[in-house]
């Protein structure tokens, strides 16, 4: 995994977040903290260039579906990954609909966090670059659709 530029962890379990950290820390020129919803969005404030955010699902005051909400409403679509002990169908329909880029299920295997944060951010890479260039509506949306196909192959696979 190539180093990247600042990741945002948000877990109201403060153990966790700190090996959230340390786990991403290699890959990342800056990793942030926050242990609550409502610090996360102060943070996002403060550094709207974040690479992507890693939240925990189920916190007090705001959960992480209501965070991804309000981050998304403000404009923002920086990759979005969902951590969680308790990945119901449900939940992972939700996310789904709202765009998180992935669910990681607690207790997960580090080696697992690290490319589904590569393919996260490799995947908005490709988005960047697919609308930077002067191709047609129509093209694009081939491309996108080539994209999403490879990316759920290769996901099947490493499966």
């Amino acid at each position: 995994m190539r180093k990247y530029g600042t990741a945002l962890i948000v877990d109201d379990e403060v153990e966790l977040a700190e090996i959230l950290k340390d786990i991403l820390s290699p890959h990342f020129e800056s990793v942030l903290v926050a242990n609550h919803s409502l610090e996360a969005l102060g943070i996002i404030k403060a550094s709207p260039q974040l690479s992507v955010i890693l939240s925990d699902y189920y916190m007090p005051q705001m959960n992480g579906e209501q965070l991804m909400t309000k981050i998304r409403s403000e404009g923002n679509f920086t990759p979005f990954l969902f951590v969680t002990g308790q990945a119901t169908k449900e939940l992972l329909l939700s996310a789904i609909r709202l765009g998180a880029s992935d669910i990681i299920e607690k207790p997960f295997n580090p080696d697992s966090l690290v490319l589904s944060v590569d393919r996260a951010l490799e995947i908005e890479k490709r988005k960047r670059s697919l609308f930077s260039k002067g191709e047609n509506a129509t093209e694009k949306d081939k491309r996108i659709v080539g994209l999403l196909q490879a990316i759920n192959s290769a996901k099947g696979k490493a499966s």
